[in-house]
């Protein structure tokens, strides 16, 4: 190299992955978990030659829901356990 060459930079790639945008011809897993599933119920829900099966029995409860029902928050559960193990009061955590 003489004084009048300079040496150009190089250009470094990025480090993080680059993909292709996925394309609307390409299952993607959940369309395939989907598919399974509607194939495999299909299965169980009819006979050999594609009728429905009536001897599946479906149970349906003949009331509804007590009035006094209320459902388990399994998230405030999971939540509070959290801040116990943390040894962190529940009632100070804005919930």
């Amino acid at each position: 190299m003489n004084k009048k060459q300079t040496k150009e930079p190089t250009v470094k790639a990025p480090e993080c992955a680059m993909t292709p945008p996925s394309t609307p011809s390409s299952p993607t897993d959940e369309n395939e978990s989907i598919e399974f599933l509607y194939n495999s119920w299909q299965k169980f829900a009819t006979t050999e030659t594609g009728e429905p099966d009536h001897s599946i029995v479906v149970y349906r409860p003949e009331k509804d829901i007590a009035n006094d029902f209320v459902p388990f928050d399994i998230d405030r559960f999971l939540a509070e356990r959290l801040l116990k193990e943390l040894d962190i009061d529940p009632k100070l955590a804005l919930f």
